[in-house]
């Protein structure tokens, strides 16, 4: 598997972090199913830490595809 450029992976990351409010920038560059986790009004089901899904953003834009599995 081929290890992917760095300056993607930095464009990739600037893009989708915002050190101010990192969960606002995620929840709208991604949208969906991740917005309304990070979105969800109940505490005990809030997505706070984005971290796995700004890495994964940042693989995928830069050229490392990361597949979907079943039941995930």
């Amino acid at each position: 598997m081929a290890r992917p450029f760095f300056t993607a992976a930095w464009a990739a990351s600037q893009h989708i972090y915002d050190p101010v409010a990192p969960e606002k920038r995620v929840a709208e560059v991604i949208g969906g199913f991740v917005a309304k986790n990070i979105n969800n009004p109940d505490p005990s089901t809030k997505w706070r830490n984005t971290c796995a899904v700004r890495l994964s953003y940042i693989l995928n834009y830069s050229g490392l595809k990361i597949p979907k599995e079943a039941l995930q």
